[in-house]
């Protein structure tokens, strides 16, 4: 009897002590490159997510020196092997012409990281939802929730097929994606863009 309330007390421990894999850190997950190794959209997103949150993560540290990184982590935000060359496009001509519109000292029109629909990111992905809203032979939709909040709304994540596998190829925050907000802002400052 003894022995059985042992065993149960270590088998208690020992699960208390391992982490149940949705809850691990994204950190030890470090991404792998998407060249068929995932077939589903869903996969894809979350992989791309996974790899931008370390990202971020690993250059806030090196800014504030919190720690000393001994592993350097790759940048795979603008990466062929996640995203298609419209994403990466669009985003380019989004920052751009934010930053060529934001008078010194303020913050423009874009005050959010556009990957992220948010300021601010997430700690990790155990709270987040990857949910796959629809599929065809070429395109993909997927709902994204980073924070697993339901008073945060959503972000849709539209996919390409192409003949590598699944690419990101925009992202809508709240209805906008990056060619809707860089022409928010062109409807905002009509006389920056007159010839």
């Amino acid at each position: 009897m003894k022995a059985a309330r042992i065993g149960g007390l270590l088998l208690l421990l020992a699960l208390i002590g391992s982490p149940v894999e949705s809850q691990q850190s994204i950190e030890p997950r470090l991404p792998q490159e998407n060249t068929g190794n995932f077939k589903e959209p869903d996969k894809v997103v979350r992989e791309y997510y996974a790899a931008y949150i370390a990202f971020l993560q690993y250059d806030e540290n090196q800014r504030i020196s919190k720690v000393k990184q001994t592993k350097l982590i790759s940048d795979k935000w603008l990466d062929l092997n996640y995203v298609t060359q419209h994403f990466i496009d669009s985003y380019n001509k989004l920052i751009q012409e934010n930053k060529r519109t934001t008078p010194p000292g303020e913050v423009g029109l874009l005050d959010y990281d556009p990957i992220l629909c948010a300021q601010d990111f997430p700690e990790n992905l155990a709270q987040s939802s990857f949910i796959l809203l629809d599929k065809t032979n070429n395109y993909a939709l997927v709902k994204v929730n980073l924070w697993g909040r339901k008073k945060v709304k959503p972000m849709t994540v539209k996919l390409k097929k192409q003949k590598e596998g699944w690419r990101i190829d925009s992202i809508y925050c709240h209805g906008h994606n990056f060619e809707s907000l860089y022409h928010r802002i062109k409807e905002e400052h009509p006389r920056l863009f007159e010839k």
